[in-house]
């Protein structure tokens, strides 16, 4: 997480974060694991994506890194399944797979 530093005028008391130019090493790597992990990737399938840029984090000796790829990693797999479980299993397909069925019982019939 990006630090933050305190400043007091005349008592009001001012949190200013740092600009994303101004961090470097861990904090910035922790802040685009934390962008990565809550960006909305729903219905895309980034697995590989993620093997290549995300996992190779765990080798870091920061712990917080650390945490933060297994939590990102777990976010982009969760929507990589969401994206394979609605591509195959799609209501359309769904219902063209049970409209089928009735029409070869209608047949039957």
């Amino acid at each position: 997480m990006p630090r933050q530093s305190v400043s007091v005028s005349r008592g009001h008391i001012i949190m200013v974060t740092p600009q994303v130019s101004e961090l470097s090493g861990s904090a910035l790597v922790q802040l685009a694991l934390r962008t990565l992990a809550h960006f909305n990737f729903k219905g895309h399938d980034l697995l590989k994506f993620a093997k290549k840029s995300v996992v190779v984090y765990l080798e870091d000796e920061d712990r917080a890194i650390k945490k933060d790829v297994a939590l990102c990693y777990c976010k982009l797999v969760a929507n990589s399944f969401s994206a394979i479980y609605s591509t195959q299993f799609s209501p359309s397909i769904i219902n063209r797979a049970s409209g089928k069925r009735r029409h070869r019982v209608v047949e039957e019939v």
